[in-house]
């Protein structure tokens, strides 16, 4: 029940974002003889104010960075540098973890002299992400609350309802440590405010007092009461009222009773759990229960019932958004509806996979992976800021093979696993044959390559690859204009690198016959009139992709004419203000779906006349005054209701529109129904009640299947390299997840058939499934997938590939561990 009640109210947590990565940070130098300390955050700007004022006789500069010198009188020997002699302004654009140092400016006048020289230091800070805030009601009504957030050097504090936390709130920590305890009894809005040196972010969080406890005030044998205590061990003051009404914070665990009991007349306050008073009481003796009084229990009981469905339905609405959040990378913001792409190199275009996280389908900081194991070609591959690149450049690495070096631009930066520059993100493990960079930044896009010798000292493998740094796509904006003409202007826009755009109507890509002008290919089209449904905009570049959704209606004003008028069939959308088409006909059929709402069915009698036929329903003069003669279809059955009343002593009983309905308006009861109608009353309340009790008990079970289907593992994407010969490789899987393994890393043409086996029965044979549709293999890309794996799929697996001859040529084992709940 504490963590139901913990759950609840972590829901109503509302997330305030401060600062993003990006941002420009302006400092102020100026002080002399003082190293002054700036900040600046990955990809933003940073401004150093140097000089304030300038003499005519300053005729040169320099700028260094760590004694180096990196401008030199208005020239930038680094491309992202620059300095302003008229504004004294140094500025540092696109910042990555290589300006994190010292600098200084040192001016000479025309004589050569040195007339300043300011120091100061740049230091970088990654800003913090999003705090995440976790709660959990202790045994002793206290709450532990815990704030996590990422970035550099976070600092913390807390605050509850505006003000700062101090003794008097907390049980352990204090209010600028991360985790904290609070006293019991207390609530409110609890803030938890993350900063560093470029960034602030926030995080609240509505609290509330842990179940089950409860705040007794009362006097009890001439002492005052006043303090926490767990209703369940309660003692104190059961029998007893309170001497006057409790404060605000408590009254709500009162209630006021005025009633007669006995003979006694009782009027005051009591404690809600503890009320004996006036349980059995009705009114005054030998009443029954009134229509009134059934009214308002029923009602009661409706509207008790109605705010349990709606509170049911508040709740699932926030759990289904909870375990979509809980499914986004905790590292980072998330990208809505974004998917990461991985590419195995542009020379190998085809061999591109999709990769999707859960519902928001990616957190920018991804892991991608690259085979560049093709010889002759500079294999392309990609990887997005602060994410992980993963480059597979060797498959087989024989025992003679002794030494190597890997360039960045032919600058040496690894030699035989030691790394010669200040660059821990690099890695290159010989036993895989994998190269990793980690923490991305712009620096990363260049082009690498690997030089293997053996124990000779000859060059055996030679291999270029190029990483291009591409920033994910964010969350797409779609942008809609109604044109004077009925044409519908769209526009998409997202951040990112190089993205791509696509458009689709109702899952289909858009083509001449619904656009006006653009492309299926640009960010801004225009659709021609009449166009409605479900337009999808998705943008993508090489490492990330993004969809937004857009519900699209027909302009306002303009109707859709279909009729025919003096013998010409007229089927075209015209503004409803300038039509003149058809303004007296009616159509000689029954309408299309599209336009049959703005008709209606006329069946009736008038002067004697049967009318039978569609009208639309603003031009309609038929009938109007007129009641149908037999009960009408069903299509039209909701615009008439049945009258059956007696009125001034004639029975009344037929079919008449609602809208003309002048019949028995005026009939009230004068008087109480009798008890065979008081019971139908009742009844009907009964079975009111009952339809909505089942209504909520629907609602709880499509709750809680939908939380069973959310809740769903989201599994990961694992990659597993199982080319090794003669070794049974180890990969592993989660539930509801996606492993690949690749298996062949070289096709040759006279490999003509395959058999994929599972515990040596064959699940794929020339790629053919054998009722496995979960499970694939690329003969292009030689990559094995099982996709939505489930625990069914823990087992041994093996290739085998035979050539025109018949002879098996590679026979490749693998088991597949599958971890997790």
């Amino acid at each position: 029940m504490l963590n139901m009640a913990a759950v609840l109210v972590f829901l109503t947590g509302v997330l305030l974002i401060g600062v993003t990565d990006g941002v420009k940070i302006f400092c102020k130098a100026t002080q002399p003889h003082i190293t002054t300390e700036c900040f600046g955050s990955p990809g933003g700007t940073v401004e150093v104010l140097l000089v304030t004022q300038f003499l005519q006789d300053w005729t040169s500069y320099t700028l260094k960075k760590n004694n180096s010198i990196i401008i030199v009188s208005g020239t930038s020997l680094v491309n992202h540098t620059r300095y302003s002699f008229s504004t004294g302004i140094f500025t540092i654009k696109d910042i990555d973890r290589t300006d994190d140092d010292t600098y200084s400016i040192e001016i000479f006048n025309d004589n050569g002299v040195q007339v300043v020289n300011t120091k100061f230091k740049v230091s970088i800070q990654a800003p913090v992400s999003s705090p995440r805030l976790s709660w959990q009601c202790l045994s002793g009504g206290e709450q532990r609350v815990s704030c996590s957030a990422g970035g550099d050097r976070p600092r913390y504090r807390w605050s509850l309802d505006g003000h700062p936390l101090n003794d008097t709130h907390l049980h352990s920590g204090n209010s600028t440590t991360s985790n904290i305890t609070l006293k019991l009894g207390l609530s409110g809005l609890l803030s938890c405010s993350v900063c560093n040196d470029v960034s602030e972010a926030t995080a609240n969080q509505t609290l509330s007092v842990c179940g089950g406890f409860i705040y007794v005030n009362c006097t009890s044998n001439g002492t005052h009461i006043s303090q926490w205590v767990y209703k369940d061990n309660n003692t104190l003051c059961i029998e007893t009222t309170p001497t006057e009404e409790p404060d605000n914070d408590n009254k709500t665990d009162f209630i006021f009773v005025n009633c007669t009991s006995n003979g006694t007349h009782i009027s005051q306050l009591v404690h809600q759990d503890n009320n004996t008073f006036c349980i059995q009481a009705t009114g005054e003796p030998g009443h029954n229960i009134t229509m009134a009084t059934t009214f308002i229990i029923g009602g009661s009981l409706s509207a008790v019932v109605l705010l349990l469905i709606v509170a049911l339905g508040v709740y699932c609405a926030q759990q289904k958004k909870k375990t979509s959040k809980d499914r986004a990378d905790a590292e980072d913001a998330t990208y809505v509806n974004i998917s990461v792409l991985q590419r195995q190199g542009k020379p190998r275009e085809q061999t591109k996979s999709e990769v999707e996280y859960g519902l928001s389908k990616v957190a920018p900081r991804v892991k991608i992976f690259c085979n560049a194991t093709q010889p002759h070609i500079t294999t392309e591959c990609f990887g997005s800021p602060g994410g992980t690149v993963e480059v597979l450049l060797v498959t087989q690495i024989p025992q003679d093979w002794t030494s190597y070096t890997l360039k960045k631009n032919n600058t040496i930066i690894i030699v035989s696993g030691t790394s010669l520059v200040n660059h821990t993100r690099y890695s290159f493990n010989n036993s895989t044959g994998i190269f990793t960079i980690k923490d991305i930044d712009r620096t990363d896009d260049d082009t690498y390559s690997i030089e293997i010798f053996n124990d000779n000292g000859v060059q055996v493998v030679h291999t270029k690859f190029k990483v291009s740094i591409q920033a994910p796509v964010s969350s797409p904006h779609l942008s809609w204009q109604c044109l004077s003409g009925g044409e519908q202007r769209v526009s998409c826009s997202a951040g990112g690198d190089r993205p791509r755009y696509r458009w689709s109507l109702d899952g289909h890509p858009l083509n001449d016959t619904h656009l006006l002008s653009g492309n299926s290919t640009t960010s801004n089209i225009t659709l021609k009139l009449g166009l409605s449904g479900l337009l999808s905009c998705s943008v993508c570049n090489d490492v990330s992709e993004a969809t937004a959704n857009q519900t699209l209606s027909v302009c306002g004003g303009f109707i859709y004419v279909n009729c025919t008028s003096n013998g010409t069939h007229i089927s075209q959308w015209v503004h409803k203000d300038n039509n003149t088409f058809c303004i007296e006909t009616t159509p000689t059929e029954e309408p299309d779906n599209d336009n049959k709402t703005d008709f209606i069915f006329v069946n009736c009698t008038s002067n004697g006349t049967h009318i039978s036929q569609w009208v639309h329903k603003d031009n309609n003069t038929l009938c109007i005054e007129t009641t149908p003669t037999e009960e009408p279809d069903n299509d039209n059955k909701t615009d008439f209701i049945f009258v059956n009343c007696t009125s001034n002593g004639t029975h009344i009983s037929q079919w008449v529109h609602k809208d003309n309905n002048t019949l028995c308006i005026e009939t009230t009861p004068t008087e109480e129904p009798d008890n065979d109608n008081k019971t139908g009353h009742i009844s009907i309340i009964a079975r009111s009640l009952s339809v909505m009790a089942l209504l909520l008990v629907a609602l709880g079970v499509y709750c809680a299947l939908k939380k069973k289907e959310t809740s769903k593992p989201q599994g990961v994407k694992i990659f597993c390299n199982a080319t090794q010969p003669h070794i049974t490789t180890e990969c592993f899987g989660s539930p509801g997840g996606t492993v690949e393994v690749l298996l062949v890393t070289q096709l040759l043409q006279d490999w003509t058939s395959y058999t994929l086996k599972k515990n040596n029965t064959i699940v794929i044979e020339k790629g053919s499934r054998l009722n496995h549709n979960r499970y694939s293999f690329d003969v292009i890309t030689g990559i094995f997938t099982i996709k939505d794996i489930d625990r069914t799929d823990d087992d041994t697996y093996s290739i085998e590939i035979f050539n025109d001859n018949g002879v098996q040529v590679v026979n490749t084992k693998f088991n597949v561990s599958i971890q997790g709940e």
